[in-house]
This record gives structure tokens, C-alpha cells and sequence, in this order.
């Protein structure tokens, strides 16, 4: 019988260190889900705010008159993306946004023909500071950098 015993207390003995790989192995998946999900919440979080800074330049260049459609007026249009970006946290550089009036003609905003609408567009990279030293990642794949572009379209007033 003590015989017996000793041989049921000796078979759990053998698995010993298997919880602790399994941990492991977890572990890196948990965690690389994690890094996945904080890069996609911060990448939402720049569109969100690239988002509310086009929508507000190009509701600005809107309402203005076809006299501020100039290089100042535009100016001041992407100098409220800027901040609306750094506001959020982020930097954007003011060559990043790009205004553009529709119809073609009325390329710089300030041609002959009244432009009927206004397109804000702001691009910005979203570094990644997770996937960067990470080895396992294919080469051909570049988590580096995520792009983040807003794009937002009003028609002038009186234009609609």
C-alpha cells in the first residue's frame, strides 16, 4: 500500500514547470493584443481629432467671405488644424493640411471663378511605439507607422 502511494504522488511531480510555459506563451499573445488594441485606440483618437479640426476649418472657409479666400485666409485656416492637432496632443505639421475649392477652377480659393465648395484635408503618422522592436513581425510588414488622414467637405453658404 505506502508503495502505491508514493507512485500517485511522484506522476504530478513529472508536470512540474508546464503552468509556467503556458503563462508564458499567454502571456506574449495577452500582451501583444494589448499593444494592438492602445495603437488602435490612439490612431482613432487622431482621426477623431483630425476629424473635428477639418470639419472646423472647412466650416470657417464656408462662411467666409470670397474676398478672405486668399493665401492669409487659408493660412489661418490651417493654422486652426495645427492647433486643434497640438491641442490634441500631437504635433502636425502645417504642410500636412491641404485646402483645395471646388469647382477646379477655383484651385487656390482665389481665382476668377467663386468656388462652391471647400475641402480641408489633414494628414498625420501615427507612431508606433509598441510593434516597433518587435522580431516575430514579417519584414514586409510596417507597423511603424500608421497613416491618419481627414478629410472633410463643406459647400459655401448660398452654394447648396
Amino acid at each position: 500500500m505506502p508503495s502505491r502511494l508514493s507512485r500517485s504522488r511522484r506522476a504530478p511531480g513529472r508536470q512540474g514547470g508546464v503552468a509556467a510555459i503556458e503563462l508564458a506563451v499567454c502571456a506574449l499573445v495577452l500582451l501583444t493584443f494589448l499593444g494592438t488594441m492602445l495603437q488602435v485606440a490612439r490612431a482613432l483618437w487622431y482621426y477623431n481629432a483630425l476629424a473635428k479640426a477639418t470639419g472646423d476649418a472647412a466650416l470657417y472657409l464656408a462662411n467666409a467671405p470670397t474676398s478672405e479666400l486668399n493665401s492669409a485666409g487659408l493660412a489661418t485656416a490651417r493654422n486652426l488644424v495645427v492647433l486643434a492637432a497640438q491641442g490634441a496632443g500631437f504635433a502636425l505639421p502645417s504642410n500636412q493640411v491641404l485646402i483645395t475649392c471646388s469647382p477646379a477652377g477655383s484651385a487656390p480659393c482665389a481665382g476668377a471663378a467663386t468656388p462652391t465648395a471647400i475641402t480641408v484635408k489633414a494628414n498625420v503618422y501615427c507612431i508606433d511605439s509598441f510593434f516597433l522592436n518587435i522580431t516575430f513581425v514579417p519584414p514586409d510588414v510596417d507597423f511603424s507607422n500608421i497613416n491618419v488622414t481627414a478629410r472633410t467637405t463643406m459647400p459655401r453658404v448660398g452654394y447648396w
